[in-house]
């Protein structure tokens, strides 16, 4: 299995479930590598808002041209 068909496995999880498996994934990195406490409490507080349904998931492609045309100016 290929990293993009995992991750587009991954995609189609419940939000929930998408969040749990995010905090599992971060809390596996090693002390090198970890997140500063504020970067885990925003991915917390962001994987909550998914979850209440106060804000929608963008997918990642629309994402990613989004931030591609702001950095082109």
């Amino acid at each position: 299995m290929t990293r993009e068909t995992l991750e587009a496995q991954l995609r189609r999880l419940p939000p929930a479930d998408r969040a749990h498996l995010a905090r599992v994934l971060l809390e596996s990195l090693d002390d090198e590598a970890a997140l500063h406490p504020e970067w885990l409490e925003e991915a917390e507080r962001r994987a909550a808002e998914l979850v209440s349904g106060s804000i929608a998931a963008i997918p990642a492609d629309e994402a990613f041209a989004t931030a591609r045309r702001r950095i082109a100016g």
